[in-house]
């Protein structure tokens, strides 16, 4: 994040502001209930007639729109302590808005992925016609994609896992067949392993009747214990479903039988349920790539799935947290942070951060012997309240009682469209805690905050 563009003055503006915003929150907040007693007929019916705009304990419906709910009625389903040594058995109940966990999840082509898959079928066919000796091709779509199709969300981001092929191969099959048979034909993007920036396999894309579908092997990983870069081979459908970060990002379609398949035995019946955990055994997991410790933070915050109490008392070990600042790119933490405050419960995400005990290994600071000035008192705490008011702000129910800080604020940040400005909003609430805190750089004195987005997080 470039610290002088308008986003981050916003975030700036919205911290310093932050203090007021608390208390005109909760003056509004006394208001509102005073008046709810009060004999005016119009108070009283607004109160009655539109219950959904109060603040109160309800859990919002997961996987729906941020713009869609209230962000104050979030509450949390993470796990404390206590409850973490009773997940695995506890009955999930899924909120209204959830897929019908009761009902066989099937996946629902549209025609355009019709006529992809019939297209890729007949690649295969024409490749066996030619190569009758080798085993048949099999190709499925991998991943989220098959994730968010059986819950019954659109999704373009289709991922082809092939079994005994390269993926540039294929794509070049693929490239041929829509040649011959007269549809537009776009050059291969080859995409190098870059295991730093998680590519550890090389992949091919191209487009396919108008939609871009990369292409990659099935593939197995070695770890060596000083690194989260594998050794990688090619491999089976199940090797490949046991190396991935949680069992809902582990099913495949087949794109021959048209099926889902689930190779960990866990990705649907978790899917149903709502819960995250790890393919392979949590802390294994976790210790060959400890970058999916936030990856099940940002899955379990974006669904609002509860975390299995495995993996969350792998999450938890100091070993795990160790690995986590020894071993992981600050640019793939500040990665998974943005996706975080993008998405739509980034209360939750700061919640799960703060409960598990990753606050400091996220928000990367400078050592404290170098900090000038006293830390607020609140601590880390205070991301999450202001988090909460931030989110409040942003909806048009709370405005009345903070529209003098609104009015200092650009429009365009309560639009729907513009998630630029409300990402930066929510990261600044992130780093509240630092606020006022400044170490000595050169002749100059900096934020602490300023170097943690500048180095702990390189946004």
């Amino acid at each position: 994040m470039n610290l002088l563009n308008p986003a981050f003055l916003v975030c700036r503006r919205c911290i310093f502001a932050s203090q007021a915003l608390n208390f005109k929150l909760t003056t509004a907040k006394r208001k509102l209930s005073a008046d709810s007693s009060s004999p005016n007929p119009t108070v009283a019916a607004q109160d009655s007639g539109d219950s959904k705009t109060r603040l109160s304990g309800n859990k919002i419906p997961r996987a729906v729109s941020p713009h869609k709910h209230k962000a104050a009625h979030l509450q949390t389903r993470l796990l404390t302590t206590q409850s973490f040594k009773d997940t695995r058995t506890k009955t999930h109940t899924p909120s209204p808005a959830s897929p019908p966990a009761t009902k066989e999840m099937a996946i629902t082509l549209t025609s355009t992925e019709q006529d992809i898959c019939d297209v890729l079928t007949k690649v295969v066919d024409r490749i066996h016609q030619r190569q009758p000796t080798e085993p048949r091709l099999v190709l499925r779509i991998a991943g989220g994609w098959v994730r968010d199709k059986l819950l019954g969300l659109e999704s373009h981001d289709i991922d082809i896992a092939i079994d005994h092929m390269s993926g540039y191969d294929l794509a070049q099959h693929v490239n041929t067949y829509l040649k011959d048979t007269g549809h537009p034909v776009r050059t291969i993007a080859k995409i190098s392993q870059n295991p730093e920036r998680s590519k550890h396999l090389e992949t091919a894309t191209t487009s396919v009747l108008g939609l871009l579908v990369d292409f990659v092997n099935l593939r197995s990983e070695t770890y060596n214990s000083d690194s989260r870069i594998p050794q990688i081979e090619f491999g089976t459908p199940l090797e490949d479903a046991l190396r991935r970060d949680i069992t809902i990002n582990a099913l495949f379609y087949n794109i021959e039988t048209r099926q889902v398949e689930d190779f960990t035995g866990s990705g649907i019946d978790d899917l149903k349920s709502g819960i995250i955990r790890t393919p392979l055994e949590p802390f294994k997991t976790f210790s060959d790539d400890p970058l999916r410790v936030l990856r099940v933070l940002r899955f379990a915050s974006r669904f609002d799935y509860s975390i299995d109490a495995q993996t969350s008392e792998a999450i938890m070990r100091p070993e795990i947290k160790k690995d986590l600042d020894a071993k992981i790119s600050r640019e793939r933490v500040g990665v998974e942070l943005e996706k975080m405050a993008a998405g739509p419960h980034p209360l939750l995400s700061i919640q799960m951060i703060l409960r598990f005990g990753l606050y400091e290994n996220i928000f990367l600071t400078p050592p404290k012997e170098q900090w000038l000035g006293e830390q607020l008192s609140a601590g880390h705490a205070l991301a999450e309240s202001l988090t909460e008011s931030v989110l409040r702000m942003l909806e048009s129910s709370e405005r009345d009682a903070v529209r003098p800080i609104i009015a200092t604020m650009p429009a365009s940040l309560f639009a729907a469209e513009d998630m630029q400005l409300r990402r930066s909003l929510i990261l600044a609430s992130y780093l509240y805690p630092y606020y006022g805190l400044e170490i000595k750089e050169k002749k100059k004195t900096v934020p602490v905050s300023h170097v943690v987005v500048r180095d702990g997080l390189k946004l």
